[in-house]
Protein backbone atom coordinates (compact mmCIF):
# COMPACT_ATOMS: atom_id res chain seq x y z
CA UNK A 1 0.00 0.00 0.00
CA UNK A 2 1.09 3.35 -0.76
CA UNK A 3 2.00 5.79 1.76
CA UNK A 4 0.32 8.97 1.79
CA UNK A 5 1.61 12.26 2.04
CA UNK A 6 -0.82 15.40 1.78
CA UNK A 7 -0.91 18.76 3.31
CA UNK A 8 -2.64 19.42 6.46
CA UNK A 9 -5.64 21.26 4.99
CA UNK A 10 -6.62 18.17 2.88
CA UNK A 11 -5.44 16.13 5.70
CA UNK A 12 -8.20 17.97 8.27
CA UNK A 13 -11.14 17.63 5.65
CA UNK A 14 -10.57 13.88 5.34
CA UNK A 15 -10.14 13.29 9.16
CA UNK A 16 -13.67 15.14 9.29
CA UNK A 17 -14.82 13.05 6.23
CA UNK A 18 -14.20 9.80 8.86
CA UNK A 19 -16.11 11.37 11.55
CA UNK A 20 -19.37 11.76 9.94
CA UNK A 21 -18.55 8.30 8.35
CA UNK A 22 -18.41 7.22 11.49
CA UNK A 23 -21.96 7.56 12.33
CA UNK A 24 -21.82 8.47 16.12
CA UNK A 25 -19.54 11.49 15.59
CA UNK A 26 -22.00 13.87 14.13
CA UNK A 27 -25.40 13.83 13.34
CA UNK A 28 -25.67 15.86 10.16
CA UNK A 29 -25.95 14.32 6.54
CA UNK A 30 -22.09 13.71 5.28
CA UNK A 31 -22.55 16.77 2.16
CA UNK A 32 -19.29 18.74 0.95
CA UNK A 33 -21.59 21.83 2.53
CA UNK A 34 -21.41 20.20 6.25
CA UNK A 35 -17.81 19.07 6.15
CA UNK A 36 -17.51 23.02 5.10
CA UNK A 37 -19.17 24.20 7.83
CA UNK A 38 -17.96 22.23 10.42
CA UNK A 39 -14.58 22.90 9.76
CA UNK A 40 -15.51 26.79 9.05
CA UNK A 41 -13.89 27.03 5.45
CA UNK A 42 -15.71 27.77 2.23
CA UNK A 43 -16.81 25.10 0.21
CA UNK A 44 -14.56 26.55 -2.59
CA UNK A 45 -11.80 24.97 -0.17
CA UNK A 46 -12.67 21.44 -0.73
CA UNK A 47 -13.17 21.62 -4.22
CA UNK A 48 -9.45 23.03 -4.22
CA UNK A 49 -8.72 19.46 -3.70
CA UNK A 50 -11.95 17.27 -4.46
CA UNK A 51 -13.05 17.51 -7.20
CA UNK A 52 -16.62 15.61 -6.12
CA UNK A 53 -18.02 14.24 -3.19
CA UNK A 54 -16.94 10.43 -4.07
CA UNK A 55 -13.59 11.21 -4.57
CA UNK A 56 -13.45 13.01 -1.00
CA UNK A 57 -14.79 9.68 -0.11
CA UNK A 58 -12.94 7.46 -1.46
CA UNK A 59 -9.41 9.61 -0.31
CA UNK A 60 -10.71 9.30 3.33
CA UNK A 61 -11.16 5.27 3.16
CA UNK A 62 -7.71 5.35 2.38
CA UNK A 63 -6.31 7.89 4.67
CA UNK A 64 -8.64 5.65 7.64
CA UNK A 65 -6.69 2.57 5.74
CA UNK A 66 -3.09 4.15 6.05
CA UNK A 67 -4.00 5.29 9.82
CA UNK A 68 -4.85 1.53 10.59
CA UNK A 69 -1.37 0.67 8.80
CA UNK A 70 0.38 3.10 10.90
CA UNK A 71 -1.09 2.39 14.28
CA UNK A 72 -0.61 -1.57 13.95
CA UNK A 73 2.29 -2.16 12.21
CA UNK A 74 5.65 -1.58 14.41
CA UNK A 75 8.60 -2.44 11.76
CA UNK A 76 10.55 -2.18 15.67
CA UNK A 77 8.54 -4.91 16.77
CA UNK A 78 10.44 -7.79 14.84
CA UNK A 79 13.60 -6.31 16.35
CA UNK A 80 12.23 -8.27 19.65
CA UNK A 81 11.63 -11.85 20.85
CA UNK A 82 8.62 -13.94 19.77
CA UNK A 83 6.84 -12.91 22.95
CA UNK A 84 7.24 -9.69 23.04
CA UNK A 85 6.64 -9.31 19.89
CA UNK A 86 3.27 -11.04 19.05
CA UNK A 87 2.04 -9.57 23.02
CA UNK A 88 2.63 -6.26 21.86
CA UNK A 89 1.42 -6.81 18.59
CA UNK A 90 -2.00 -8.44 19.97
CA UNK A 91 -2.21 -5.58 22.52
CA UNK A 92 -2.12 -2.80 19.78
CA UNK A 93 -5.16 -4.55 18.12
CA UNK A 94 -7.30 -5.04 20.64
CA UNK A 95 -6.63 -1.33 21.60
CA UNK A 96 -7.06 -0.26 18.15
CA UNK A 97 -10.70 -2.31 18.24
CA UNK A 98 -11.80 -0.87 21.21
CA UNK A 99 -11.45 2.85 19.63
CA UNK A 100 -13.70 1.74 17.24
CA UNK A 101 -11.67 2.43 13.97
CA UNK A 102 -12.08 -1.02 12.33
CA UNK A 103 -13.10 -0.71 8.91
CA UNK A 104 -16.57 -1.90 8.88
CA UNK A 105 -17.71 0.61 11.00
CA UNK A 106 -16.78 2.90 8.25
CA UNK A 107 -18.26 0.98 4.88
CA UNK A 108 -21.94 0.80 6.20
CA UNK A 109 -22.42 3.95 6.22
CA UNK A 110 -25.22 4.73 3.66
CA UNK A 111 -22.97 7.28 1.57
CA UNK A 112 -20.59 4.26 0.92
CA UNK A 113 -23.41 2.31 -0.05
CA UNK A 114 -24.50 4.87 -3.06
CA UNK A 115 -20.87 5.05 -4.17
CA UNK A 116 -20.87 4.00 -7.95
CA UNK A 117 -20.08 0.31 -8.36
CA UNK A 118 -16.15 0.94 -9.86
CA UNK A 119 -15.98 3.31 -6.69
CA UNK A 120 -16.56 0.61 -4.17
CA UNK A 121 -14.84 -2.27 -6.40
CA UNK A 122 -11.49 0.24 -5.82
CA UNK A 123 -12.06 0.57 -1.80
CA UNK A 124 -12.57 -3.29 -1.22
CA UNK A 125 -9.09 -3.62 -2.99
CA UNK A 126 -7.59 -0.97 -0.94
CA UNK A 127 -9.24 -2.85 2.48
CA UNK A 128 -7.90 -6.04 0.91
CA UNK A 129 -4.31 -4.97 0.56
CA UNK A 130 -4.72 -3.40 4.35
CA UNK A 131 -5.89 -6.90 5.69
CA UNK A 132 -3.05 -8.70 3.53
CA UNK A 133 0.17 -6.39 5.03
CA UNK A 134 -1.79 -6.73 8.60
CA UNK A 135 -1.56 -10.67 7.60
CA UNK A 136 2.21 -10.09 6.40
CA UNK A 137 3.21 -8.80 9.41
CA UNK A 138 1.58 -11.14 11.45
CA UNK A 139 3.32 -13.88 9.68
CA UNK A 140 6.70 -12.40 10.64
CA UNK A 141 6.42 -12.16 13.61
CA UNK A 142 5.07 -16.07 13.73
CA UNK A 143 8.40 -16.69 11.69
CA UNK A 144 10.07 -15.00 14.92
CA UNK A 145 8.97 -17.77 16.57
CA UNK A 146 9.87 -20.54 14.51
CA UNK A 147 13.15 -19.19 14.14
CA UNK A 148 13.62 -18.66 17.87
CA UNK A 149 12.83 -22.66 18.32
CA UNK A 150 9.54 -22.00 20.14
CA UNK A 151 6.68 -22.67 17.58
CA UNK A 152 6.95 -24.88 14.54
CA UNK A 153 5.87 -24.07 10.96
CA UNK A 154 2.43 -24.80 10.09
CA UNK A 155 0.65 -25.51 6.89
CA UNK A 156 -1.49 -22.55 4.87
CA UNK A 157 -4.82 -23.89 6.57
CA UNK A 158 -3.58 -23.94 10.50
CA UNK A 159 -2.18 -20.90 9.18
CA UNK A 160 -5.36 -19.57 8.47
CA UNK A 161 -6.87 -20.88 11.62
CA UNK A 162 -4.11 -19.00 13.95
CA UNK A 163 -4.73 -15.61 11.93
CA UNK A 164 -8.62 -16.28 12.29
CA UNK A 165 -7.78 -16.53 15.98
CA UNK A 166 -6.15 -13.63 16.38
CA UNK A 167 -8.18 -11.31 14.63
CA UNK A 168 -11.34 -12.82 15.91
CA UNK A 169 -9.67 -11.63 19.31
CA UNK A 170 -10.77 -8.07 18.36
CA UNK A 171 -14.05 -9.06 18.19
CA UNK A 172 -13.72 -10.45 21.51
CA UNK A 173 -12.25 -7.84 23.04
CA UNK A 174 -14.91 -5.06 22.33
CA UNK A 175 -18.28 -7.33 23.38
CA UNK A 176 -20.21 -5.54 25.59
CA UNK A 177 -21.28 -8.64 27.38
CA UNK A 178 -17.83 -10.51 28.15
CA UNK A 179 -16.01 -7.75 29.80
CA UNK A 180 -12.98 -9.43 28.98
CA UNK A 181 -9.78 -7.89 30.64
CA UNK A 182 -7.13 -7.46 27.65
CA UNK A 183 -4.13 -9.02 29.48
CA UNK A 184 -6.10 -12.36 30.38
CA UNK A 185 -7.05 -12.35 26.35
CA UNK A 186 -3.70 -11.59 25.28
CA UNK A 187 -1.97 -14.46 27.56
CA UNK A 188 -4.87 -16.91 26.18
CA UNK A 189 -4.30 -15.76 22.61
CA UNK A 190 -0.63 -16.56 22.91
CA UNK A 191 -1.20 -19.72 24.85
CA UNK A 192 -3.16 -20.74 21.74
CA UNK A 193 -0.65 -19.63 19.52
CA UNK A 194 1.72 -22.20 21.02
CA UNK A 195 -0.95 -24.67 20.88
CA UNK A 196 -1.82 -24.91 17.00
CA UNK A 197 1.63 -24.42 16.06
CA UNK A 198 2.94 -27.83 18.23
Amino acid sequence: MKVMCMNPKKTMILKTVLKFLSQNEIDKPLTISNIAQELDIGKSTIYEYFNSKEEMLLSAMNLLNQMILDSLIKPEDLTLSFEKALKKHLDRLYEHAKKHEMLQEYVNHPDIGKLPREAKQHMMETMHETVHALTKFLRDILDIGVSEGIIKAVGPMRRAVVESLIFGGMFLSTDPFRHIEADALIAETYQAVLTLHR
